[in-house]
């Protein structure tokens, strides 16, 4: 293990409820500005917390559009598509896009898939009978199903991303619920540390805003429930 082998930070990416930008967040978290609003993805009649942070999805959309298309893209959960904007703010930052060294480059992710909407999961049923599964109908549906059971899967953000840009090196995906993101950057710290690659990218990403996602949360009694 090479000793006292130094690990710096060259660049950073963040899409937040305040900004679709590190430097549209931190703008406007010092104004004192709040990301948490009345929810607006779906309705939460009856739920005791109705409030959360929202990522708007025109402004989603308007900050893939600047991103090269590819067919990777359509695998790619809803907090995977902030970490490819939050990776491409990194990358300009740290003067790396399309650099050769990203080549040897691995991707170090806390990343918990994603909560399936009710609609899909409503969808799934016009496949069973009460007694089997229509399998070879649903391959003629388009396969979409079972795309909604792959978004489910934890490694599909890193193995997309990796992809996306051109990472061939360590593959890790963190799986340890609101610790993952800060764990994933921690090995990635290890990663370079012991020697073991020269360039990481590190971080977390989520989308739990359905109504799957939310009320798992609410059932465990995470959120608040008296706010005004």
């Amino acid at each position: 293990m090479p000793e006292n082998r130094r690990v710096v930070v060259t660049g950073y990416g963040m899409v937040t409820p305040l900004g679709m930008s590190a430097g549209e967040t931190f703008e406007q978290a010092s104004l004192g500005r709040s990301g948490i609003d009345f929810l607006k993805n779906f309705d939460p009649t009856g739920l005791p917390c109705q409030i959360g942070g929202e990522v708007e999805d025109g402004r989603l959309e308007e900050a893939e559009a600047k991103l090269p298309r590819s067919k990777v893209q359509r695998y790619l959960s809803r907090g995977a598509r902030f970490m490819r904007v939050a990776t491409a703010e990194a990358l300009g930052m740290a003067g790396l896009d399309g650099a050769p060294e990203l080549a040897g480059a691995g991707l170090s992710l806390g990343s918990h898939g994603e909560n399936t909407p009710v609609k899909d999961i409503a969808s799934l049923h016009k496949f069973f009978d009460g007694q089997r599964w229509d399998v070879a109908a649903m391959a003629r549906d388009g396969g979409y199903p079972f795309r909604n059971f792959f978004l489910r899967k934890a490694d599909v953000a890193t193995s997309a991303l990796s992809m996306l840009f051109g990472l061939e090196g360590p593959n890790i995906s963190i799986c340890s619920a609101c610790s993952a993101g800060p764990q994933a950057i921690g090995e990635a710290y290890y990663m370079i540390k012991e020697g073991r690659t020269d360039l990481m990218l590190a971080g977390g990403c989520e989308s739990t805003m359905n109504f799957v996602g939310f009320v798992g949360f609410v059932l465990i009694t995470a959120l608040s429930e008296k706010y005004d």
